[in-house]
């Protein structure tokens, strides 16, 4: 059965890459083009043409596909809430203590 997101879904959805999305943002390299906002594959493959111009001779690729998979969910979601609890804290007194 597919189930079709409600707006409560959708503003909650919202809310959250709303928050989120400036946090873990910071932990990327320049360099990362994948799912980031204001990137795209053209811009990594730009990117990709300058290296071999400035003489870069490689390239290379991760395909994570699965990996998620094998991750613990409750570990994973420790380490989120340690990482948004301890991005500025002053901003969420009621959260970080």
């Amino acid at each position: 059965m597919v189930k079709i997101p409600t707006v409560r879904d959708r503003v909650v959805q919202m809310a959250t890459l709303l928050i989120l999305e400036p946090i873990f943002e910071e932990d990327f390299e320049d360099c990362s083009y994948g799912f980031r906002p204001g990137r795209s594959s053209h811009q990594a493959l730009e990117e990709i043409r300058g290296h071999i111009k400035a003489g870069y001779q490689a390239v290379y690729d991760a395909d994570l596909k699965g990996y998620f998979d094998t991750i613990p969910h409750d570990k994973l979601m420790a380490c989120v809430r340690m990482r948004v609890l301890t991005t500025g804290e002053e901003a969420w007194p009621a959260l970080s203590g």
